[in-house]
């Protein structure tokens, strides 16, 4: 689960991140039509991949890429099942 909060008073378009409803943030920028991780979380740092980061940032792209670009969100994810 993530919840994403899109950041006010700023130029650039951007939203803060929260993993599984912790307090740890991170930050996903878009620019022009480029969305870019600015900011891991603390768990990404000690996983040694952008896993959440990535997550966020995916859901973000899809939010940017229909206009729906809304003041927050919350979104459940499942890990994909190895076979």
């Amino acid at each position: 689960m993530i919840r994403l909060e899109k950041i006010k008073n700023s130029s650039v378009q951007r939203y803060f991140y929260h993993p599984e409803n912790t307090a740890d943030v991170g930050m996903i920028e878009i620019k022009e039509n480029e969305v870019v991780i600015a900011v891991q979380v603390n768990r990404d740092k000690e996983f040694g991949a952008p896993y959440y980061a990535n997550k966020a940032r995916a859901e973000v792209l899809r939010l940017l890429k229909t206009s729906n670009l809304v003041e927050s969100k919350l979104f459940v994810f499942y890990p994909a099942l190895s076979a």
